[in-house]
């Protein structure tokens, strides 16, 4: 009996430790200051975001990040709750974020990564719900950009914003590094905060719509997951099996 309770205790060890692979990223990916989030921005045929935020993994700021009086949470607060799905355009719930956390020695950190069509990065969340004014123009030679006013998702984080384009031509009043553009978020300037970009490329070249109507952009992400589930099953499976004949034997 004891020998079955033992089998039994390092099945279910073991089922929870393959959970938590899955679930969990093996260490740090990017090197970034704790309280720090850097939002790249690519601008070529789509518009590609990754959101990093880092945060340390002993703070208390998921406590602080509900307002009580409405229960309104966070976009911060959002990414490291992991049971709600994060959606990167405003009202629509079709497409998700792909969503990583990983964990390190005293750093949380949490990745956020989607593919827009240009139509779409009108109504981003990031931009829609954490910038006082936007305005994004799209014209047959140019993207335009004028973000300003107060920064909503401060929360005593600083901002960096790079911008990045596959197009040559661009113009802007961030601070160009390498082909670079970047502007900076903190306690002084969170309140006012300017950001212009203007990339010249042809409408035209722009994709249109999905790679495939029935899937999302990032379709073959999502495919990922589902293997990683089958895979889990799969597993359970065998050490049930496992357990099973040690127990017959």
């Amino acid at each position: 009996m004891k020998g079955d309770m033992f089998m039994f205790g390092k099945v279910k060890k073991m089922g929870l430790l393959i959970i938590l692979f899955f679930l969990v990223g093996c260490g740090i990916q990017y090197n970034n200051d704790v309280n720090t989030v850097v939002y790249n921005l690519n601008i070529g045929k789509t518009f590609k975001e990754n959101i990093i935020f880092t945060v340390d993994s002993n703070s208390n700021f998921l406590d602080k990040m509900i307002d009580e009086e409405n229960e309104n949470e966070d976009f911060i607060y959002r990414l490291f709750k992991t049971d709600i799905n994060n959606f990167p355009i405003a009202d629509n719930e079709r497409f998700m974020y792909k969503k990583k956390i990983n964990k390190g020695d005293n750093k949380l950190e949490g990745i956020l990564k989607y593919e827009y069509l240009e139509s779409e990065y009108d109504y981003s969340k990031f931009i829609t719900e954490c910038f006082e004014n936007y305005d994004m123009i799209t014209n047959e030679s140019f993207f335009e950009a004028s973000i300003s006013g107060e920064f909503y998702c401060w929360n005593d984080f600083d901002i960096d914003i790079n911008v990045t384009s596959d197009f040559t031509s661009i113009d802007s009043n961030g601070e160009n590094i390498n082909n670079k553009y970047i502007w900076n978020i903190n306690k002084d300037n969170y309140q006012d905060v300017d950001i212009y970009y203007k990339v010249y490329r042809n409408y035209d070249s722009q994709f249109k719509k999905h790679k495939a109507s029935f899937f999302s952009i990032n379709f073959f992400d999502n495919i990922k997951y589902i293997f990683s589930i089958i895979v889990i099953i799969i597993m359970f499976f065998g050490l049930f099996r496992m357990y099973k004949k040690s127990k017959n034997d």
